[in-house]
């Protein structure tokens, strides 16, 4: 699986602990897959030396969010007038095949942003569910073909 973001941003202000990217500027997203008891919550951000730093924080039974943030490969380009962020996950680290995905999951999608280099200003999504209540119940339906 593979997610880029391009993201504008006028301040770019990277997260400082690594235990709560979402501090800092970043991109958070959500996936529930059919058959498995809960979901995954995955994102990546800069840290302050500019080294990309995933992170996945909720998985469902069964899974260790230590192994699906060791899957994840990132990259994290700054531009004049923002962020690209590159995220590839194999679909096996999830549990699932080309199959799975092409029946359908869920998902959603958070930009964070944050100025003051403290804690998060705001964020953008995609659905209601993340960001604040932790739940997939309005994530929209992802099908791929």
């Amino acid at each position: 699986m593979h997610i880029r973001a391009e993201v504008t941003d006028d301040v770019h202000c990277p997260h400082t602990n690594p235990d709560v990217p979402w501090e800092g500027d970043g991109i958070q997203f959500a996936l529930g897959f059919p058959k498995q008891d809960g979901y995954f919550e995955l994102g990546v951000a800069l840290d302050a030396k500019g080294i990309p730093c995933p992170g996945c924080w909720i998985v469902p039974s069964g899974f260790k969010a230590e192994a699906i943030r060791y899957a994840i490969i990132s990259s994290v380009l700054r531009t004049s007038d923002g962020v690209v962020y590159v995220i590839s996950i194999p679909l096996s680290a999830f549990g699932v095949n080309s199959a799975t995905v092409s029946e359908g999951f869920s998902f959603n999608f958070l930009v964070n942003d944050c100025d003051d280099f403290k804690s998060r200003k705001c964020f953008i999504r995609l659905a209601p569910g993340i960001g604040s209540a932790q739940t997939m119940e309005h994530a929209p339906k992802v099908i791929c073909k």
